[in-house]
């Protein structure tokens, strides 16, 4: 599939206006997740198939081009990390793939079973967490010597957050979320030792969260949710009360991004208060990732697009 022409929507002053580029790349695999090591280096996984080859891309030039990597494994890649410039881990169905020499090559670690995995986050060099699930149960693993070995831990759960979880996300050593479907958050001030679950007055399947400043996030099938810092409720975006929505992402306290499902990326300037379309796709754009104080990206199954972000 090529890419479809975008238009932009967004001014940055009267004669600047910020425009989506397409990247050049091969084939139109489907896009999940995007990393970048340092300012040039940048990695993108996929999969066409549930099953299928897994799907590795890698870029040289901050992003502007992009080749596929052979990894020789099946299954599709929804998510990938990197806690250090050498070593990354990427995470799908069935498997976790581990890279030690700046993505030039990637093998599969053990895991405890052949579960879907949805996202990685790694705290440290050695310590990292894993989640997914489906209808069965959870999937929340840890390692703690760099993804030589994985352990369940979704025992630590409480009951109501047993349920198949979609993102993790640790804002230090020691706080970290997970967040799923039916509408659970649960959080851990220590480290992952212990969860409690975190109300949300929603039954939405919860997907990806962003943290700006003092107020955080959540993007949701259907909906947005926000809530500052102090506030004991999260309230709901309007303009997405039915919209299903993949990934959430903030400059700064007043311009934005969400990615729809529907086949567009929207922006707002203010905050969250308005929205408008920034970027519209023939396919789903799916997560969106910023590179330094320069681009932003949004992965899809139309290819890879990215923005010059205002100075």
């Amino acid at each position: 599939m090529a890419p479809a022409a975008c238009a932009a929507r967004e001014p940055r002053s009267s004669d600047d206006r910020i425009t989506w580029q397409p990247c050049e790349l091969v084939g139109d695999p489907l896009l999940l997740g995007i990393a970048f090591p340092d300012d040039r280096l940048g990695f993108a996984v996929g999969g066409t198939t549930e099953r299928g080859p897994s799907v590795v891309l890698h870029s040289e030039d901050a992003g502007a081009s992009w080749t596929e990597v052979e990894v020789g494994t099946n299954g599709r890649l929804y998510d990938v990390d990197f806690p250090t410039l050498r070593r990354g881990y990427a995470v799908g169905v069935g498997l976790i793939l581990r890279t030690k020499d700046r993505g030039r090559s990637w093998e599969p670690v053990t895991i405890p079973a052949d579960r879907w995995l949805s996202a990685v986050d790694f705290v440290s060099r050695e310590v990292g967490f894993a989640v997914g699930g489906d209808e069965r149960a959870a999937v929340l693993w840890t390692t703690t010597d760099g993804g030589d070995h994985w352990t369940p831990i979704d025992e630590r759960l409480p009951d109501a957050g047993r349920v198949a979880l979609r993102d993790v996300r640790f804002f230090d050593e020691e706080h970290g979320v997970v967040l799923g479907e039916q509408g659970v958050l649960c959080e851990t001030r220590d480290g992952g030792a212990t969860w409690t679950l975190v109300e949300t007055d929603s039954d939405a399947w919860l997907r990806s969260i962003f943290v700006e400043g003092e107020r955080t996030w959540i993007a949701a099938s259907p909906g947005l949710l926000t809530r500052a810092a102090g506030e004991a409720r999260w309230t709901e975006i309007g303009a997405f009360a039915e919209e299903k929505l993949c990934d959430v992402h903030f400059l700064d306290d007043r311009l934005g991004w969400v990615t729809r499902f529907a086949g567009s990326v929207h922006a707002t300037s203010d905050g969250g208060a308005t929205w408008f379309p920034s970027l519209e796709l023939r396919g789903t754009p799916t997560s969106l990732t910023q590179l330094g104080d320069e681009w932003l990206f949004v992965a899809s199954d139309a290819g890879i697009w990215r923005l010059a972000l205002p100075r």
